[in-house]
């Protein structure tokens, strides 16, 4: 925080000689500041300085931050945080540490100096914020390091939400809201000089950038996990390795359940084991003869080994789920263009994707009776559409068939009848053709 003053008020030399101008010097600042305030493109706002209070007049880049925080607009002050008496227009005065003044903080001080309202119910509870973030705080990785190691470069309350432009969680300017939060998590963590001596890696951040996580939240998709959705907020650490499992159940919720039944959990295998931490990618059919970390066969070397079994009859089972309903969907494709109503088949080829979807859930439990089973729902449904759109195109083909021969009988009768009728004319003619004569 800067502490000089402007040199007309520098240690009270005009204030002493002349008293008299001390409230048009004060005037005069604010004034100044006002103008300048205007003059900027990045305020387009009046700024509204708290009543009888001196701080703008030397803080004003300061004081017109915090008016634009969610602390100015509940007239959290100047003095809330730092103590002193901003009715004092000399800053020995205003700055006095016999005032409380204190204008830097370290990280301690910071953690108390935020908890002295946030670990407060009566002032929490008007609008609905927990407090128990320091306690939370404690407890995180950040926390250890400072009160257990005594490391002062760790991250505290001003680290990750700033100092004088504090916003809401939820406004998307805010340091901390969810598209934000890789960008503000990597001010420390791709700082290699701080996470070195921590063995840390570094390049943490950068590899959830690159994974399909990373990618989705930073194209605006909030539901996707951001940094604190699986490490905790105040809170925040690593998860353990019986941890893993629940945090990423948190959105994988059925993919939990199934993953519990199977040996690999049994053998306390994680997600990450097979899908990789920040660098996550989608997954796909190439895991299962993938001999890279995360692919099957990285662990399942044996080729006639249980697992191996299961690989290859599970593979060549999806294989053929998945044709099947290819081929199905192609079916109905050309039947409706045809003119044929498929809305049976339409809700036939909906439940054979329900039944895959389920199948990628289930495939974690690596039970292969509740996985064939799934296939071959798949199969199945895929098989009853085909044999519903082959019965409608038989019934059509009949139905060509007594057409064809109902349009030849008319068409014979339309004969018979003009046949009928030029010989009836061809009389009329020779009989007209007598009587003449």
């Amino acid at each position: 925080m800067n502490t000089r003053m402007p040199l007309p008020v520098k240690d009270g030399f005009v204030m002493k000689r002349f008293p008299e101008a001390r409230p048009a010097a004060l005037c005069l600042a604010r004034v100044l500041l006002l103008l300048c305030t205007f003059a900027s493109a990045s305020h387009a706002r009046i700024v509204r300085f708290e009543e009888g209070s001196t701080c703008h007049v030397c803080h004003g880049k300061e004081t017109v931050t915090h008016a634009g925080s969610v602390h100015g607009r509940f007239d959290v002050s100047c003095v809330d945080c730092h103590g002193g008496d901003d009715t004092q227009i000399l800053w020995t005065a205003a700055m006095n540490p016999a005032a409380g003044f204190q204008g830097r903080f370290g990280p301690e001080e910071t953690l108390s100096m935020c908890a002295g309202c946030h670990s407060d119910y009566e002032k929490m509870r008007q609008f609905g914020l927990p407090v128990d973030q320091l306690i939370q705080y404690k407890s995180s990785e950040h926390g250890k390091a400072l009160f257990q190691t005594g490391n002062k470069s760790v991250a505290v309350c001003t680290s990750c939400h700033g100092i004088h432009d504090i916003l809401e969680v939820k406004n998307p300017r805010a340091s901390v809201y969810p598209t934000n939060a890789p960008d503000m998590c990597a001010g420390c963590h791709e700082n290699r000089k701080l996470m070195k001596p921590l063995g840390v890696s570094a390049t943490v951040v950068a590899d959830y950038r690159k994974g399909q996580h990373g990618r989705r939240l930073l194209e605006k998709d909030l539901a996707a996990p951001s940094c604190p959705t699986c490490h905790g907020a105040h809170s925040a650490a690593p998860p353990g390795v019986a941890e893993v499992v629940n945090v990423c159940g948190q959105c994988h919720g059925n993919i939990r359940d199934q993953f519990k039944r199977s040996v690999h959990y049994r053998e306390r295998l994680e997600c990450i084991s097979c899908h990789g931490s920040h660098n996550n990618e989608p997954p796909s059919t190439a895991m299962f003869t993938s001999a890279r970390p995360g692919g099957c066969r990285n662990c399942h070397t044996e080729p006639e080994s249980r697992a191996a079994v299961f690989i290859r009859d599970t593979l060549s089972h999806l294989s053929k789920a998945r044709k099947d309903l290819s081929a199905a969907e192609k079916a109905a494709e050309r039947a409706a263009r045809e003119g044929f109503y498929v809305e049976s088949e339409q809700v036939l080829l909906k439940e054979a994707h329900t039944a895959l979807m389920e199948f990628r859930n289930t495939q974690h439990s690596l039970d292969m009776p509740d996985t064939d089973a799934q296939l071959a729902t798949v199969s199945s449904k895929a098989s009853h559409v085909m044999d519903n759109i082959k019965a409608k195109n038989e019934r059509i083909i009949d139905r060509r068939i007594v057409m064809v021969a109902v349009a030849g009988y008319m068409l014979a009768l339309l004969l018979m009848l003009f046949i009928k009728y030029r010989r009836l004319k061809k009389a009329h003619s020779e009989a007209q053709a007598q009587h003449d004569a």
